[in-house]
């Protein structure tokens, strides 16, 4: 794999980061984010209770996989999480 070097990385709607456990993907794009690097999970609004669906379970799988600074933003128009890798 090449050296890590990406500033962020962003996915949309995809739904394997809380249906199932990404440890590949996740594997994946930490290695691909250079220190300090911004990995950005987003999803459409999704109904009143995407937020109590997605944020615990994706926010919780990001920790475990060595994302810090996890941080979850919402809105009427979709929510994100967000975590950057260590430095």
């Amino acid at each position: 794999m090449p050296a890590a070097g990406l500033d962020s990385a962003f996915s949309i709607n995809v739904n394997l980061f809380w249906t199932r456990a990404p440890i590949r993907e996740l594997t994946i794009l930490r290695a691909a984010l250079r220190p300090g690097g911004a990995l950005h999970l987003c999803y459409d609004s999704g109904g009143p209770r995407a937020a109590e669906r997605l944020c615990a379970p994706v926010e919780a799988t990001m920790r475990e996989h060595g994302f810090v600074d996890v941080a979850v933003r919402t809105s009427d128009e979709g929510l994100s999480i967000s975590g950057r890798t260590p430095r």
